[in-house]
């Protein structure tokens, strides 16, 4: 592809990275949100979800790095277009989370929490992502059973009991 092709469809080099970035995050999208099957139980959801994940970040290691990772000067415009995708994935976990609450005995709040709890599973995920680029001697599986541990296991237990987290009187003193 000539210079000249490139500068026939983009008239900067800011909207050919956009458009190279909204064709990654599609890509993202089109692995990943199909693993949050609503027919399969809740933890087999979350796993399935990591595991398209961090398979999707194995097979473009180069292109996250240089897409999420190493991309330090970009414009406010950039910075939405990135955002975007996080912002689905986020909102496709708090549906699930939300419905998997539905018909149970459980504080309201933790509805409230759901899209909340979703940008947190995101961000958990991209951080444990850019980790793996640093660390290339671990696997999908091991970078999945990760956020298992971590992300999934505050999920789990909230659904089963029914209520969010809180700190105890004795965590808050001093603090508020």
């Amino acid at each position: 592809v000539s210079k000249a092709l490139v500068n026939q469809h983009f008239e900067s080099k800011d909207e050919l990275y956009m458009e190279v970035i909204s064709s990654f995050q599609h890509q993202v999208a089109e692995t990943v949100l199909p693993a949050w099957s609503d027919d399969l139980p809740q933890q087999e959801r979350f796993w399935r979800g990591f595991v398209a994940f961090f398979d999707f970040v194995d097979s473009n290691r180069e292109a996250w790095g240089v897409l999420y990772r190493d991309a330090v000067e970009i414009d406010d415009a950039m910075v939405k277009g990135i955002h975007s995708l996080n912002a689905e994935l986020a909102e496709t976990i708090a549906g699930v989370f939300a419905r998997d609450l539905e018909g149970r005995s459980s504080d309201p709040l933790l509805t409230q929490y759901s899209l909340a709890a979703g940008h947190a599973v995101v961000g958990g995920c991209h951080a444990l992502a850019d980790y793996w680029l640093e660390h290339p001697e671990e696997t999908t599986l091991r970078m999945a059973a990760t956020a298992m541990a971590v992300l999934w296991k505050g999920f789990g237990d909230m659904i089963e009991d029914g209520k969010p987290w809180f700190p105890t009187e004795q965590m808050l003193k001093g603090l508020v």
